[in-house]
């Protein structure tokens, strides 16, 4: 699968949410009741889908969010994601990283690595522009990468 990274650094191609993981009832149950446990998320199956920020809205889905911030900026900035901007890591993206900062910290080594891959670290915004910066990538790759 092409590895896949919204401009705020949650990689979409490992999202629950994302359509090729939640192609079946049962994988956005699975997504609605991680959400809920390790992100204090109320969000029902039906909801749990989404093509990724790249693709931007699908009628009849909830995400990519439409009230998300960042996607804007990084499209007005001209670069894919945070980690190319010239202002990393603004006010703006360090208000939305701190969130899944806390997530990580609080669930590294306590749950098993196989929940941690799935549920965490796609969601581990600081991490994976971190790995972007680093790499000099935009955010797309056709490698079968599956977790960080």
């Amino acid at each position: 699968m092409t590895r896949m990274i919204a401009p705020c650094g949650f990689r979409c191609d490992l999202c629950v949410a994302f359509k090729d993981n939640a192609k079946h009832h049962a994988d956005r149950v699975r997504g609605s009741a991680a959400w809920a446990k390790y992100y204090g998320l109320q969000v029902p199956p039906q909801h749990i889908q989404c093509h990724g920020c790249a693709a931007g809205r699908v009628a009849g889905l909830r995400w990519p969010e439409q009230r998300c911030r960042i996607r804007p900026c990084a499209s007005k900035q001209g670069v894919a994601t945070c980690a190319q901007c010239d202002r990393y890591a603004c006010d703006l993206l360090e208000s939305r990283i701190a969130g899944c900062d806390e997530v990580v910290r609080r669930f590294r080594g306590v749950i098993a690595e196989q929940d941690f891959a799935r549920f965490i670290a796609p969601y581990d915004r600081r991490a994976n522009l971190e790995d972007l910066r680093k790499t000099g990538s935009a955010g797309r790759d056709s490698g079968s990468e599956r977790s960080r």
